[in-house]
């Protein structure tokens, strides 16, 4: 089967990572794909890997206008003539337009699948007659409530965690002895997202200060962005600075959750979660807000969710429940992502809507 991946950008976060390990997966099991983006920090990882990419900048959200539109469907319905193209996998609603009008002028019948990492608002979502992927069935029942009919969508979670990346049950008994040994009395916690003011840094700085002062814990913060100054300045602030460490945006993240006993991730807002899988890989379990699409990630038995304002007690409670069912949590964390959430999954299920 021949897939076009298209997508505005490719910027250094999920998203890019989502298309990059699903290209590589697919071509695997003997597709081809081929890229086009409007590049993006992330295009290097293409490079370096020899994947099919085509830079096309008129993609790009910032260049939207007419010509410029125009000229993103020409250049892509050559790329759909040039490599004979069977689906089109679209991964915002940007390109999947473009995408549909390009497709059109080809005069051949080609599949189109848009996979929706947002929150599904746009209005426009249920003109365009393609199969929709929601990362998860909050983003699904969005979908719906803008008149996308179910039967269009498929929900598929966006996982790209391969089987060799989840943790070695050898290596985590080991871990589990480290923890026992210890009794659990300094604990390491890991947070992963980009700084943006949304992805809860700031909640989780508040939450950890307001522990009990002799509360023996250090953070590691891992990610770049516009608030990273301010969270450390906050941190400061409330009297943890040494306490926590921020460590920049890092192409290998698995290193450090293998520094951490357990996950912490307090967005706003999340649709789905992939930081949350990549430590539950891990054998972490993991405290997270309940919000969109993150109760179908962290069950009961994987973690704690907590209201986007927790008072002290109940992220105290939390982090004690973690402590006290520890190695059981860790376990079921592994078992969930191996049953639920690996590359392997993602892909066949992204073939099957193909298929359609």
């Amino acid at each position: 089967m021949n897939i076009l991946f298209c997508r505005s950008d490719l910027k250094l976060a999920g998203p890019a990572k989502l298309i990059f390990e699903s290209a590589k997966a697919l071509k695997f099991r003997g597709h081809d794909v081929i890229t086009v983006t409007g590049g993006g920090e992330f295009s290097k990882h293409f490079e370096k890997t020899n994947m099919l990419h085509h830079s096309l900048p008129e993609l790009r959200l910032e260049s939207r206008g007419i010509l410029s539109t125009f000229k993103a469907i020409m250049v892509i319905r050559g790329l759909l003539k040039s490599y004979d193209i069977d689906v089109i996998h679209s991964f915002n609603a940007h390109s999947a337009i473009v995408c549909f009008l390009a497709a059109l002028l080809t005069f051949k019948k080609i599949n189109i699948v848009n996979t929706v990492l947002g929150n599904g608002k746009e209005s426009i979502l249920k003109f365009i007659p393609c199969k929709y992927i929601a990362v998860s069935t909050s983003v699904k029942n969005k979908l719906v409530s803008y008149n996308v009919k179910p039967k269009r969508i498929d929900v598929v979670y966006n996982s790209i965690i391969p089987v060799e990346r989840v943790i070695d049950i050898k290596k985590l008994n080991n871990k589990h002895a480290h923890f026992e040994l210890n009794h659990g009395e300094k604990l390491t916690f890991c947070s992963i997202a980009m700084f943006t003011g949304k992805k809860g840094q700031e909640r989780i700085i508040s939450s950890l200060s307001r522990l009990p002062n002799n509360y023996n814990f250090e953070i590691i913060f891992i990610g770049d962005g516009l608030t990273r100054q301010s969270c450390e300045q906050l941190a400061e602030k409330n009297g943890i600075k040494n306490k926590c460490k921020f460590v920049g945006a890092q192409d290998d993240v698995y290193k450090w959750i293998d520094l951490a006993d357990i996950f912490i991730h307090m967005p706003d807002m999340e649709t789905f979660g992939m930081v949350l899988i990549e430590a539950m890989a891990r054998g972490l379990p993991v405290i997270a807000t309940d919000v969109g699409g993150i109760p179908e990630v962290v069950g009961q038995n994987t973690g704690r969710l907590l209201t986007l304002n927790p008072n002290e007690t109940d992220f105290l409670t939390a982090i004690e429940d973690i402590k006290l069912n520890y190695i059981y949590m860790s376990n079921k964390s592994r078992e969930r992502v191996l049953e639920l959430f690996t590359l392997e999954k993602l892909t066949k299920n992204y073939e099957k809507a193909y298929e359609v």
